[in-house]
């Protein structure tokens, strides 16, 4: 679970991951057999910048979702994403709440290349090397270890 935004912090770094530690949790899961229903994943990328994620199912009956939280922070400034909204920390800025840039629908970009129509924002790289980061991520928490990327 998370691997949205595990994107994100790629999408918005353009950094690689160097050391990724996370734990999670089954329990209260509602017999979902190994689904994890809450997360917490700790990333150090590339130019010692670090990410962190807290990720949950943890509500009655489903009510609601998307209100998991992103904070990267780097020398430079601080990124949060709360409630699809991005706010920006830095030395002229405090939670600075950044415009979301309308740059078309990254399912419909999919489609579109499928067909021959166009490409996608993200390239089948970005998606295998997001998917590799949450594998290593769960395997962190499962061993309880952090992982060492290249």
């Amino acid at each position: 679970m998370g691997i949205h935004a595990i994107d994100w912090i790629h999408w918005f770094t353009h950094k690689r991951f160097k050391t990724i530690y996370a734990t999670h949790s089954r329990k209260y899961n509602k017999d979902h057999g190994d689904l994890e229903v809450t997360a917490l994943c700790h990333f150090t990328l590339e130019d010692e910048i670090f990410a962190s994620l807290s990720i949950d199912y943890l509500r009655p009956d489903a009510l609601s979702h998307d209100d998991d939280r992103m904070r990267i922070v780097g020398t430079d400034g601080v990124i949060e994403v709360i409630f699809n909204k991005v706010f920006l920390t830095n030395k002229d800025y405090k939670n600075q709440d950044l415009p979301l840039e309308g740059r078309g629908n990254i399912f419909v970009d999919f489609l579109k290349e499928i067909k021959g129509n166009g490409s996608c924002m993200v390239t089948a790289e970005e998606s295998f090397y997001a998917t590799e980061v949450a594998l290593l991520a769960r395997q962190s928490a499962d061993k309880n270890k952090i992982i060492y990327l290249p």
